[in-house]
């Protein structure tokens, strides 16, 4: 069979640069003049979410923002798969959810964007500094968000990052110098550090009736991730994570632990 040879064609725009530079400008004015401050994500040079955009900071549209864009140029769009997907490595186990999902133009033009979540982002497992359960219907919907902001953003040619998105991104620096100044050291993130998890001290080294420190607690709850990834109830996790967090005495968490420790041989 001889090969069929294809004329060699220039890829050509499909608009002078007038036009397309005066429909980028129409998307930027949507974006200006359509949304409000509730659309945005402000942050400071440092990763902080403040109120307002401040000078070295960043500017991210929310979710509600990228909607309005839809709306604003009639965008179609469609979730074509969400899929959990379940994974375990050294620090233990954990899941994400990854959404396909496609945007399409009313000139027929559409773009596929894949979005991902996990349950370790701090959003969904932990609360006011305490790990908790993260729901994964909750992480479900946030890889669905951020593949259509994503999508939305492709197809109108900003290709911004979007608030849900950055969130990921971003490890806020004053949030752990303010950490160092309350407990005299940084919180250990399980999750990240390469460090081994502190443990309670020995009985021969401080009496029973001391308060426990945070590194004490954060040991103690560290055992209780690894028992509920093994099987614990969610009722039975959630009570013994009140009954660490609220420990007065040394004696309270290290009875915590050993129970623990026996029951679910972590």
């Amino acid at each position: 069979m001889v090969p069929t040879i294809r004329p060699q064609v220039l890829m050509e725009p499909i608009a002078t640069p007038e036009k397309v530079k005066e429909a980028l400008k129409k998307y930027l004015k949507i974006r200006d003049e359509c949304l409000d401050p509730r659309d945005f994500t402000y942050r400071d040079a440092h990763g902080n979410i403040v109120e307002s955009q401040v000078s070295g900071g960043s500017k991210h549209v929310n979710k509600s923002g990228w909607r309005k864009v839809a709306l604003a140029f009639n965008l179609d769009w469609e979730v074509l798969s969400t899929v959990m997907i379940k994974e375990e490595d050294r620090y233990g186990k954990f899941f994400l959810f990854e959404s396909k999902v496609r945007v399409t133009a009313p000139n027929g033009r559409s773009v596929s964007a894949i979005g991902a979540c996990s349950s370790r982002k701090p959003f969904f497992s932990k609360k006011k500094g305490v790990d908790v359960i993260p729901l994964p219907e909750n992480i479900a919907m946030m890889s669905q968000t951020v593949a259509l902001n994503r999508a939305i953003a492709d197809l109108t040619g900003s290709g911004e990052v979007s608030g849900e998105e950055i969130d990921a991104e971003w490890e806020p620096v004053e949030t752990k110098q303010q950490a160092r100044t309350k407990t005299g050291k940084s919180k250990p993130d399980f999750a990240r550090t390469s460090e081994p998890a502190p443990q309670p001290s020995p009985g021969k080294d401080r009496p029973d009736e001391d308060v426990p420190t945070q590194a004490d607690k954060d040991a103690v709850l560290k055992l209780l991730f690894d028992a509920f990834n093994k099987g614990m109830p969610k009722e039975t996790y959630l009570n013994y994570m009140a009954s660490i967090t609220n420990a007065g005495t040394l004696l309270e968490l290290r009875t915590a632990a050993k129970v623990i420790k026996d029951t679910y041989h972590v």
